[in-house]
Parts: C-alpha cells; sequence; structure tokens
C-alpha cells in the first residue's frame, strides 16, 4: 500500500536523525539539573522528549517510546511542581537518559538502514496516489505540528489519501493564515510547541474566537492522561488522537469529519400517536438529512423497529395504546434493541416520573416544548455514540471469530486438555489420547483419563494455585507402559477476582 510505503520511507529518515535528537536532549537536561531549574528551558526539554515519545510510537519503536515517556513524566512532575529533582533523583533520571543511546531498535527498519538505504524525505516515492486531477475538490486540511519528521510522515499519508494538506510550524504563521482568509476543511493540531507547552490548544482557541464557521478541531498528542484531554476538548477539539496514530484510524476520522465521504444519514423512529406532534417532531430531524420513519400506532413500534432499525427512537410518554415507557420495556426485552438510545418526548416535569419512565429503558427526557437546537443535538449525540458502538461491536465480534479459529487450529495441531478448578482433566482432544497411545481405545475414560489425571495433578494443582502459567518437563506413562517425556505448559484462567477457574494443557514430545 502507498500509506506503508511512505511510512517506511519517513521511518528510515527518523533513525538517522535519531542520534542527533537524543543529544539535543541530553544537551537541554545540562541547563535544567538541580540548582539549574527554570520554567522555560525545563519546558523545552518536557518538549524535546514530548516530540520523541510521539516520534518512536508512530515511527515503530515502541520500547523507546516507553523510556521516552518515563522520562518525560518525571520531567513534566518536576516543571508541575515548580521546583527541580534531587541530586540522587537527577542522577538516576540522567543514567535513564544516557540509557537512550543503546536501546535496541526495530530490526526490521535497522537491517535496511545499515544496508545503505538512501534516504531522502522529500524522496518523489512519496506521492499521493488516486487523486482526482480537479485539485479544487481535494478537501484541504491544515495541520499544525513543529516536529518536522512527523509533519512530513502525517502530510505524505493525507495527501496519499487524497487530501490537500498545508503544514503549519509556527501557530503565528497559522494565525495569520487564517486571519487572510485562507480556510481548510479541517485541522490538526499538536498539543505541545517550541515557543510553550499547550501552544497548539492555545492557537485553536484563538482562531475559534476570531472566525466564524469553524472547521472541526482535532488534537494529536503524546499524552493519554485526563489532564491533556480536558484541555484539548476545552480548547474546542472535536477528537483527541494519541500517538502514535494509526493510518487507519486517521483516514476514517479526517473522512468522517471533513464530510468527504458523508457517513450514511441518521436514521430516526418518530412515535408518537398525535400525528400533527408527531410531525412537529420530526421536520427539523427530517430537514437537517436525517431518514425518518413517523409511527402513530404505538403498538406496531416493534415490527417496524426490526425493519427500519434506527439509530436512535424518540417515544411520546403519554399515548392511548401503550405510554413510551410500557414500549420501552417491551423492546429492552430483545437483545436486539438492548442498546438501542431512546429518548423520551414529554412535558412531564415531575422528576419522581422521570426517574419511573427511565427505568422502564428510557435514555433521556426531552421536555416539551423542544428547540429545534437542542432537539438535533441530542439526536446528533446519541446517534452518534450508537453508531460508534454498532463499529466496535462489529470489531469485537471479528476478534472473538478470529480467537475462536485460532484456538481449534491450535486444538488440531498439538496435544491439549481442559481441567476444571479442582484439577480435574474434563476433555483431552483426539492428538493427546493418540501421543499416549489411547487412540481409538474403549475405555479410554476409565483407565487413560485417570490415569493422566493421576500423572499431571500435582504440577496442575500448583498452577491453579498460583495462578501462574507453568512451564517444563514432564514423564508421563504411555498405555504400554513406557515413560515419555514431554514438554508441558499449564495456563490458569483468572476470574476478576483473580481465583483460577480454569486451565489449559499443553503438551510435546520431546
Amino acid at each position: 500500500m502507498e500509506s506503508e510505503k511512505t511510512l517506511d520511507i519517513l521511518s528510515l529518515a527518523f533513525l538517522e536523525r535519531l542520534p542527533a535528537r537524543i543529544q539535543a536532549i541530553c544537551l537541554q537536561a545540562g541547563r535544567v539539573g538541580p540548582g539549574l531549574w527554570q520554567p522555560e528551558p525545563a519546558q523545552e526539554l518536557c518538549r524535546l522528549l514530548h516530540s520523541l515519545v510521539g516520534a518512536a510510537g508512530t515511527f515503530g519503536q515502541p520500547v523507546l517510546g516507553s523510556k521516552a515517556r518515563y522520562l518525560l513524566e518525571f520531567a513534566e512532575r518536576w516543571s508541575d511542581d515548580q521546583q527541580g529533582p534531587g541530586k540522587d533523583e537527577w542522577a538516576v533520571w540522567v543514567g535513564l537518559l544516557a540509557a537512550l543511546k543503546d536501546v535496541p531498535l526495530n530490526s526490521r527498519y535497522q537491517h535496511r538502514l545499515y544496508q545503505g538505504s538512501a534516504i531522502d524525505p522529500a524522496v518523489a516515492a512519496i506521492e499521493p496516489g488516486g487523486l482526482d486531477d480537479a485539485e479544487a475538490a481535494r478537501p484541504c486540511i491544515h495541520l499544525l505540528e513543529d516536529d518536522e519528521e512527523q509533519a512530513a510522515m502525517l502530510q505524505a499519508l493525507l495527501e496519499s489519501h487524497g487530501y490537500e494538506v498545508r503544514v503549519f510550524e509556527e501557530t503565528a504563521r497559522f494565525r495569520d493564515a487564517w486571519l487572510a482568509g485562507q480556510r481548510a476543511d479541517l485541522v490538526l493540531a499538536d498539543m505541545v510547541f517550541a515557543e510553550r507547552l499547550q501552544a497548539g490548544a492555545e492557537a485553536v482557541v484563538e482562531l475559534l474566537s476570531m472566525v466564524e464557521n469553524t472547521p472541526p478541531v482535532v488534537f494529536l498528542s503524546a499524552r493519554d492522561d485526563v489532564k491533556a484531554r480536558l484541555a484539548a476538548f476545552r480548547a474546542g477539539a472535536s477528537r483527541y488522537l494519541t500517538k502514535p496514530v494509526q493510518p487507519a484510524r486517521l483516514f476514517e476520522l479526517v473522512d468522517e469529519l471533513s464530510l468527504r465521504r458523508p457517513a450514511a444519514p441518521y436514521r430516526v423512529m418518530v412515535v408518537d400517536d398525535d400525528a400533527a406532534q408527531a410531525e412537529l417532531t420530526a421536520r427539523p430531524l427530517r430537514e437537517a438529512g436525517m431518514d425518518l420513519d413517523v409511527l402513530t400506532q404505538p403498538l406496531d413500534t416493534l415490527n417496524r423497529l426490526r425493519s427500519f432499525d434506527p439509530d436512535l427512537l424518540l417515544l411520546n410518554i403519554s399515548m392511548q395504546q401503550a405510554s413510551g415507557p410500557e414500549i420501552a420495556a417491551i423492546l429492552r426485552e430483545e437483545d436486539r434493541f438492548a442498546f438501542l438510545p431512546i429518548l423520551f418526548v414529554s412535558a412531564e416535569k415531575s422528576a419522581a416520573k422521570q426517574l419511573i419512565a427511565l427505568g422502564m429503558g428510557g435514555d433521556d427526557f426531552l421536555l416539551k416544548p423542544i428547540r429545534a437546537s437542542a432537539l438535533l443535538a441530542a439526536v446528533r449525540a446519541r446517534a452518534w455514540r450508537a453508531r460508534r458502538m454498532r463499529v466496535l461491536g462489529a470489531r469485537y465480534q471479528a476478534l472473538a471469530y478470529e480467537h475462536e479459529r485460532l484456538l481449534d487450529a491450535v486444538a488440531q495441531g498439538v496435544a491439549l486438555a481442559h481441567v476444571d478448578s479442582a484439577a480435574n482433566l474434563t476433555t483431552v482432544n483426539a492428538r493427546f489420547r493418540l501421543l499416549l497411545g489411547y487412540e481409538g481405545v474403549e475405555p479410554w475414560r476409565e483407565t487413560g483419563l485417570v490415569e493422566l489425571s493421576r500423572q499431571l495433578h500435582d504440577p496442575i494443582a500448583i498452577c491453579l494455585a498460583v495462578g501462574e502459567t507453568w512451564q517444563g518437563e514432564l514423564q508421563l506413562q504411555h498405555r504400554n507402559g513406557h515413560a515419555l517425556a514431554v514438554e508441558s505448559t499449564i495456563t490458569p484462567f483468572l476470574d476478576g477476582s483473580g481465583s483460577s477457574y480454569k486451565a489449559l494443557v499443553i503438551v510435546l514430545p520431546k
């Protein structure tokens, strides 16, 4: 794929410049040791480490990234406390910093680097693939990122995906461009800049205050803590991505937010036995481009839901055939609708009655009269979450299927047995029985299973008791009486309290 080729090229460029990057961190650290700690040099040290954490993850160097993150956490704590480290703590930190030079790097890229590959970040191989000839039709993204390598990587990936990308390495130039009338369909902004740690967020706040019809903003950061995310969303973020940014996730997000490939319209069902009120509720949603199914017969709700399959259900709470809470209670009994967002529409202001209704299956109340803007905001937020849950559910099912198939393949290829919490063998596969000479033998359970359980009981019991995987050599007895040496792995499965509830035994003949 073009994006993978691009990432490989830029990863090699990152490795070539890594020694200089670490050297810059070491030099900056020399300015902020015990007795020298000052806010501005400290912030620059944090910025350099933050940049290394993000770049290491992006360019396939997780070990380097984790060690740099450890150094960054200490530096940020010192900076937050407005005081530097003590001498002993500093000595340990400097030792860890020096060890960055010896961190083993990703062998795939190292091998290509040591072969003497010529690396040029602006190499012509990084070309947009499959772009429309009409340049004006390409959505525009403004990238606010002062790390040259990561900016080049993101720009190349996005351009290969069909976007026009303009990079701003300084927040002042980004602001000036917008004041001069230059616009974008989406803004990607790093939180941390050389000028100030929160300069990216500050630039976005300023943009939102000066410009009408501002675009969606996605913040990028190596930090995954609540404080960083809170600062981003307070600055007006539409989304928050942690580095390293996965290309597939990046493409999915920018396509959604830039409306390049708008998602299918939200599907909303409105149930109200008053036709005029139902239409009044549906009109602003229909005008916003949503697909509506308006139903005035509450008892038909279940059947219509099965055919319409909405993202969200709007239920009037007071209806003659059946009330909204009664309909909600019926729907929640069906697994398919267990997580369908249900909003009650009502003039009921009694908190007690609202709580009773919500307890029967609703998610929220919308009180009449409902402003169109409030209705749209509530429906969009709930429908978006519902669709996101569907996507995550589909991914989980795919992973579960792959896991199940993997276990089937393992079970067919190795000698495998299942054990209960009392260290009793419950199932032993055909390959295990064949290994012990019991394949096709009738009295397997009365003889072979009993004997095998006796031989394996002690190591299994110990493994279940300590809750840790055990590997080692065991001596089993073949059906004909001779000893059989095997390499064994016993893996316990733990419940939420940390207790073993079963185990898996895998053996291989030596």
